[in-house]
């Protein structure tokens, strides 16, 4: 349980301290072939690649890390919750469109 109100409390900070809401993520790219995308942003995928790189390399440093290694977990399931949100707005424009 406490897992999930880290994620979701992440998620709040993502929104509304800096500004990550679903329409603001949708102006970038869920995934770009190069490392920054449209408007010189990194595409959500490449975020996430990057959060677990970093959460798994600070697992593999054992437990001193643990808990650093819970702080990018925390953020990687986040932003996996911002893919989400992105693509099922992607999803309901194309609902939507004839």
């Amino acid at each position: 349980m406490r897992a999930m109100e880290d994620v979701m409390a992440c998620r709040a900070q993502q929104i509304f301290t800096h500004g990550h809401t679903p329409e603001k993520d949708r102006e970038g790219d869920l995934w770009s072939p190069r490392e920054f995308g449209a408007g010189g942003r990194r595409s959500i995928m490449r975020q996430l690649a990057r959060q677990l790189a970093t959460a798994t390399e600070y697992a593999s440093l054992g437990r001193a890390k643990h808990d650093v290694c819970r702080r990018a977990l925390v953020r990687l399931a986040a932003l996996c919750l911002a893919a989400i949100d992105w693509i099922d707005a992607e999803e309901a424009e194309d609902q939507v469109q004839p």
